[in-house]
């Protein structure tokens, strides 16, 4: 991000978060969640398991008028390919005009309506996008709004709860990075992890699905060289990685931070694993490591594990660690608000 950019955003972010206490009020909390199709699915496998499932946190007023939506979804928000250079929100502008202004019709008001991305990593609109058009991203946006709208329509106020006080933990965990160890050298000696592939092999599997005429092959293929060749570029990282965690429970549902995008498996062993009913995990929070992978995604050779900077097993690491922060909170006093 240039300077002048960064000069521009930087203090409008700020400006906005000074105000926040003025006009901050007592809310009521409730959770809803979406079933969603034809959005974001594996990124590697056409026939593999969509991204199917929405939450959107109801914050309701003392007077029963609806606050504001946080919506959290999981999926790469690249409908729009690197051909473009423009600042963009890709489909996740378009979700939140369109629930924003059906809200409205529905006599909610003008509730703020709020997006968190989830664990990504495997996710993306490749195999559900009809081109990368500025109008596919408004249409896989509207879609994802329509399939939430009727989730929110349904919550009653009257449900929802007080959430009491914040709950904070943080923890740092040293990860190993990809480095230049032995698990990183082949037997012939090139310093590559086994999992990369040769570059005149990943050149000849491209060709070969330019040839078949399958489109979702080609992109597959494409990604694994355009990794291979970042791979190149990078060959090596730090040894070590630090990882910041941050845990956030309100009530009964828990924030988790996480700074990097973690891979859908990983995340849903944490949240299965997590004492509290409603777990969110927030990727891309608070820096950015890259990619956090199992041992299954790390060792694929796929695009995400070339371009990582952690090694096989540093996945695991941040999952553990995160469901021992997490479990921290059951018991805990309602009263403690803040702990590192």
């Amino acid at each position: 991000v240039g300077v002048p950019f960064g000069g521009k955003v930087s203090p409008r972010v700020l400006g906005g978060g000074g105000g926040a206490g003025e006009s901050a009020v007592g809310t009521r909390w409730q959770v809803c969640r979406a079933a969603v199709k034809g959005v974001g699915t594996d990124r590697n496998d056409p026939g593999g398991r969509p991204s199917d499932v929405a939450d959107a946190l109801l914050l309701w007023r003392q007077d029963g008028s609806l606050a504001a939506v946080v919506v959290h979804y999981a999926c790469h928000p690249t409908v729009l390919g690197p051909g473009n250079r423009l600042l963009s929100t890709d489909f996740v502008g378009p979700m939140r005009r369109v629930l924003a202004a059906a809200l409205a019709e529905a006599g909610y008001g003008a509730p703020a309506v709020l997006f968190v991305n989830g664990a990504a990593a495997d996710v993306s609109t490749r195999f559900t996008r009809r081109n990368q058009s500025p109008g596919e991203a408004r249409r896989l946006g509207a879609l994802l709004a329509a399939q939430l709208l009727g989730e929110v329509l349904a919550a009653r106020p009257e449900d929802a709860v007080a959430p009491g006080p914040i709950r904070a933990l943080e923890q740092t965990v040293e990860v190993p990075g990809r480095g230049t160890g032995a698990a990183d050298t082949r037997a012939d000696g090139d310093g590559l992890d086994p999992a990369v592939p040769d570059g005149a092999e990943a050149r000849a599997e491209l060709e070969a699905a330019r040839s078949g005429g399958d489109p979702h092959q080609l992109r597959i293929q494409r990604a694994r060289l355009e990794g291979l060749l970042a791979r190149r570029w990078w060959p090596s990282s730090d040894p070590t990685v630090c990882v910041r965690l941050q845990a956030l429970a309100v009530g009964d549902v828990a924030w988790l931070a996480v700074p990097g995008e973690l891979d859908r498996e990983l995340a849903e062993a944490i949240r299965a694993a997590s004492p509290l009913p409603y777990t969110l995990l927030a990727g891309y929070a608070n820096d950015y490591v890259g990619y956090i992978l199992g041992r299954r995604l790390a060792t694929a050779g796929t695009y995400e594990s070339l371009v990582s900077r952690l090694a096989p097993g540093a996945g695991e690491a941040v999952r553990d660690a995160a469901v021992e922060l997490l479990c921290r909170f059951a018991g805990w006093p309602e009263d403690a608000t803040v702990e590192t």
